[in-house]
């Protein structure tokens, strides 16, 4: 079995008793974007209208497949907690894996060179501050909406803008509607945002929106900016997270079971409430004072928060993961033949089927287990520098050797 969205097992946003009412306060996505300021019932009940029949299609699809097999797949613990019990119990947990190929010598080098091009919209060319008074924000997301926060994205905005004259804004994202609807009286999310924001439009020209592009020039971007920002409600964690943190970006994101998991608040990173305007503000102007005014220990204390943003996610490299999916893969094959034989032995008693069947299920539980047991503990002896038994050889003591860097949690396998 392969890799599951945050909230596919959510079986239900929740009905009131009314037909087709939208619960949202039992809905936890619901729950998060209502908490957003200036943001109108009708926008959340048109991020959630085509939620239910998607999820209910989805877990039809998907439920079959988790049964039949014999090991589960999740990249991060918040999409693990969200499988049902006897499918957790047969999950392993293993990151996709990260290439962050291109030195971040060579990107700070290149993201400083664009900054110094760059120039500051909405200003003439004779009042172009100089690069050590420009301050740079950025955004990423596949799609500008609401469920990676960018309605909260632009309110933050209108309270930085004024007050930040040399701040310039980058935007990487689509305007398609991504995992929620359109918004039911604009054509994107984007062009709903604007149109309700009460700023000038020459202050906007310091915002620029560059749609998608190439994933380098992403890097570029997130490493050479002041602030990073990131959203999202309870659901997966955007890869523009990991790898903007991997280039080491300064990242303030939403404090969100998904994002707790990457980021300790305060020691790669910080976290936020999701809805909270001031508080977001308050954060972000420190940063941002701390560049002006050249606070070299503010500066060298989120240095070292960007130095561990890096270290955190090389824990995650792909390298690690390939192998710890090959020694599961081996576990898996060894076990079948192991089973195949069992259930040969069992017919031959020729008992009932559905004796059997409930003892080759019984059984095909327990070879799970025992699975993920070995790789638990070939975890355990890597941690503690043994060299592994015997029993490792499968290639589990590779594997283990590596647990660490993948950043896979043993008591979680």
């Amino acid at each position: 079995g392969g890799h599951i969205r945050g909230d596919t097992f959510v079986f239900s946003d929740g009905l009131d008793s009314e037909p087709g009412k939208l619960k949202l306060a039992d809905a936890p996505t619901g729950r998060f974007l209502e908490a957003s300021p200036n943001w109108k019932r009708e926008n959340v009940v048109s991020v959630l209208a085509n939620k239910r029949v998607w999820r209910t299609c989805a877990n039809l699809i998907l439920a079959p497949a988790y049964n039949l097999a014999d090991f589960l797949i999740v990249p991060t613990k918040y999409q693990r907690a969200q499988l049902l019990p006897q499918w957790r119990r047969k999950s392993a947990l293993i990151f996709d894996g990260l290439d962050l190929n291109k030195p971040r010598h060579l990107l700070l080098a290149d993201g400083k060179k664009r900054q110094a091009e760059m120039k500051l919209g909405g200003v003439d060319d004779d009042a172009q501050p100089p690069l050590e008074k420009k301050l740079f924000i950025s955004y990423i997301s596949r799609n500008l909406e609401p469920y990676r926060g960018f309605h909260m994205f632009m309110y933050v905005l209108e309270k930085l803008l004024p007050k930040y004259p040399t701040l310039t804004v980058d935007v990487i994202g689509g305007t398609d509607g991504g995992y929620t609807s359109k918004p039911a009286k604009a054509t994107s999310w984007k062009s709903l945002m604007l149109s309700q924001s009460r700023l000038d439009e020459r202050i906007w020209q310091r915002v620029n929106f560059h749609n998608r592009t190439y994933q380098h020039r992403l890097w570029d971007i997130a490493s050479t900016s002041h602030i990073h920002l990131y959203w999202t409600v309870p659901f997966v964690t955007s890869w523009s997270l990991f790898e903007s943190m991997g280039v080491g970006a300064m990242v303030v994101a939403s404090d969100t079971p998904p994002i707790r998991e990457m980021i300790t608040d305060g020691e790669n990173g910080y976290l936020v409430p999701f809805g909270d305007v001031a508080a977001w503000v308050a954060k972000l102007s420190t940063i941002l004072d701390a560049h002006l005014e050249n606070n070299t220990e503010l500066l060298s204390t989120y240095e070292r928060m960007r130095t561990r943003a890096i270290a955190t996610v090389a824990e995650l490299d792909y390298h690690t993961s390939i192998k710890k999916h090959l020694c599961l893969l081996e576990h898996a094959v060894n076990a079948t033949a192991e089973r195949r034989a069992t259930n040969a032995a069992l017919l031959q008693t020729r008992r009932m089927p559905h004796d059997i069947a409930h003892e080759v299920a019984i059984e095909k539980r327990k070879q799970t287990e025992a699975v993920l047991e070995k790789m638990r503990a070939a975890d355990a002896a890597a941690r503690a520098g043994t060299t592994g038994t015997a029993d490792d050889a499968t290639g589990a003591a590779d594997v283990a050797a590596t647990a660490t860097a993948a950043g896979v949690d043993a008591a979680a396998v």
